[in-house]
């Protein structure tokens, strides 16, 4: 008899043991998926942040793109005009220097210029509403 209330108890023990480590288990099993749903969670905040900051980063990289694209376009509009005044004052100085050398020619200054019909000449007119006129003297 004395064997079986040794192996009884030992089977109680065994069974409580068991028990315990069930609970145990299961205490862990629960904490754990506690943890993993409070990380899950954060993970879900992460995602977000992420998708975002992405988003901004893409919107900073098309304005950034298209302000590099206008910079450019007025960069070849600046370079374009430069040459155009390049020219224009390239033709001012011929003018000038047509008209000097005209001058030169002349006696005084009311005759006619020998070559000068197709030149326009301007004066301030008289009337507020037309401050230049090409109506001669």
């Amino acid at each position: 008899m004395g064997i079986n209330k040794l192996g009884l108890i030992l089977r109680i023990a065994g069974g409580f043991i068991v028990l315990m480590l069930l609970g145990y288990f299961r205490f862990e099993n629960h904490r754990l998926h506690a943890d993993l749903i409070k990380v899950n969670q954060q993970l879900g905040a992460a995602n977000q942040r992420e998708t975002v900051l992405l988003n901004a980063n893409v919107a900073m990289r098309t304005t950034v793109r298209q302000l590099r694209l206008v910079a450019h376009q007025e960069h070849i509009a600046a370079m374009r005009m430069e040459i155009e005044r390049q020219g224009w004052l390239s033709r001012v100085k011929t003018s000038q220097l047509q008209i000097k050398e005209a001058l030169m020619h002349e006696v005084c200054a009311h005759r006619s210029i020998p070559g000068a019909a197709g030149w326009m000449y301007y004066q301030r007119s008289k009337t507020a509403d037309h401050p230049i006129s090409n109506e001669l003297p």
